[in-house]
Formats: C-alpha cells, sequence, structure tokens
C-alpha cells in the first residue's frame, strides 16, 4: 500500500500503518527540514482511484520507452538515402520518423516489399539508443552521430525484397 506521491521521497518512521479517523495511516518526515506528519497509506484501490493508476504501474519506471520506440523484439531498422519523392511511401508505410533517427521501421514489424531500391539501412540496437538507463534516451544529436559514423563505416544491412 502506497502513501500519496507527494510524500514518495519522505523517510517513513512507523513501519505499520495506524488507524486515525477512520482511514490507515504513517508517519513520515521530511528529509529536508526533519518535521513529521501523518500522511494517507492507501489500498492499491484507493490509490488507484485517487491518483488514476495502481502503485506498480507508476514503479515500472520507462518500460515503455523501449516498446514505445520499437525496440521490442531487437533493433530498428534505419532508412537512409531516402529521396523526396519517397515521402508518400514513407507516409503510407509501417515506417516512423524521429529527430535524430530519421525514417525507420520498429522492431516487430517487417520492410514492406515495394521499398524502394535505392534505400540503404542501418540498424540501431537498443543500448546505442538509450542514455545509460531503460528510463533516458540519448539526445537526437547523439543519435545522428553515432549513425552518421555507421554509415561512413560500411555498416549497411543487405536486405533483399527478392523473397
Amino acid at each position: 500500500m502506497p502513501v500519496a506521491p507527494s510524500f514518495k521521497e519522505f523517510k517513513r518512521i512507523t513501519d505499520t500503518p495506524f488507524f486515525k479517523n477512520g482511514k490507515n495511516y504513517v508517519t513520515v518526515e521530511n528529509p529536508k527540514t526533519g518535521n513529521r506528519r501523518d500522511v494517507r497509506w492507501y489500498s492499491d484501490a484507493e490509490y488507484a482511484k485517487a491518483y488514476g493508476s495502481k502503485l506498480e504501474d507508476t514503479n515500472k519506471g520507462f518500460d515503455g520507452l523501449k516498446q514505445a520506440r520499437g525496440f521490442s523484439n531487437g533493433p530498428i531498422l534505419v532508412i537512409r538515402h531516402n529521396r523526396p519523392s519517397d515521402e508518400a511511401w514513407l507516409n503510407q508505410s509501417n515506417a516512423r520518423y524521429a529527430v535524430g533517427i530519421g525514417w525507420y521501421i520498429v522492431s516487430t514489424e517487417t520492410l514492406p516489399a515495394d521499398a524502394p531500391a535505392h534505400f540503404k539501412y542501418l540498424l540501431l540496437g537498443w543500448n546505442e539508443f538509450r542514455d545509460g538507463d531503460d528510463r533516458h534516451m540519448k539526445k537526437p544529436a547523439q543519435i545522428a552521430e553515432i549513425l552518421s559514423k555507421k554509415a561512413a563505416k560500411g555498416e549497411w544491412v543487405n536486405l533483399s525484397c527478392n523473397i
């Protein structure tokens, strides 16, 4: 059972909740001032009703960042050498666009068979994308630099759509 989000950084003084005014409470201490106060101790259902989500949901951090950016099943496929005339195809395909990356295909999708033949591809892995932990991504300029270095080294992925 959690306390209100505004008190999560406070140090808990009492180990077990106590009953006060018909509700459960715990005593906490402000780490900066040392002041103590009694705060509500919520059940998961009460917390979800008051704050819109269960404690377990809010403690997942940014596990969703990996999935939201398309790294669920491995690296993403970055599209290079696209031309302005390819814009309509890219917008109607399963490709996504992100600043620093450009157009890319997420790891859960496959490259459409009708992809223009002049495209070249690079792989960008999750460890290259994330910044130290799974909660933060690198700045778009850093990601663009990583991809530019891969292109300069000739780390192109050979894909043939003649399958």
